[in-house]
């Protein structure tokens, strides 16, 4: 079978598969950035949740003292950018494990909704670091599950991107 997007995975092997995923979830986080970035600036959302998160978390450590605090804002990004490249990798490496077939793109865009299921229904609330989505500002769960959305589309664009035409999907 010749490259499709109806394979099961973007690369012939694992690694690979989880390299190529890690650099697209950097790509992903980028344009999820933005989203964020906008909607703060439109007022659709009270402050990106990186930046709450990380405030939260330096705060829960005693890292906030060390960190000057003009570079609260930069942490947060820096933590967004690592968990993205770290999802990007773990899709990249349950698409090769598991040989999952079927349209890169949308499956990306649901391991997305996923992510955001997880974080803030699950572990986000569970750490105290935000309230559940539930629970939140009413603004930020459907600008979160949209630049969720945003984060999956470009993360399978950018793995099919990045996938040499002549690898064999399995």
């Amino acid at each position: 079978m010749t490259m499709t997007d109806s394979g099961a995975d973007a690369t012939s092997s694992t690694p690979a598969a989880v390299a190529i995923g890690a650099v697209a979830g950097l790509a992903a986080a980028a344009a999820m950035s933005a989203v964020m970035v906008a909607a703060e600036r439109a007022g659709l959302l009270p402050s990106p949740p990186p930046h709450d998160i990380a405030i939260r978390t330096m705060a829960r450590t005693g890292a906030a003292e060390e960190v000057p605090a003009d570079l609260h804002d930069d942490v947060g990004w820096a933590m967004h950018y690592a968990f993205g490249a770290s999802t990007g990798a773990a899709f990249g490496a349950i698409r090769s494990l598991t040989r999952i077939r079927g349209p890169l793109v949308p499956q990306a865009m649901a391991f997305g909704v996923l992510v955001w299921l997880v974080s803030y229904q699950g572990w986000v609330p569970a750490l105290r670091l935000l309230p559940p989505a539930s629970d939140d500002d009413p603004s930020r769960p459907p600008v979160m599950l949209g630049a969720h959305v945003v984060y999956g589309a470009v993360l399978g664009a950018a793995i099919r991107a990045m996938t040499p035409d002549n690898v064999t999907r399995r």
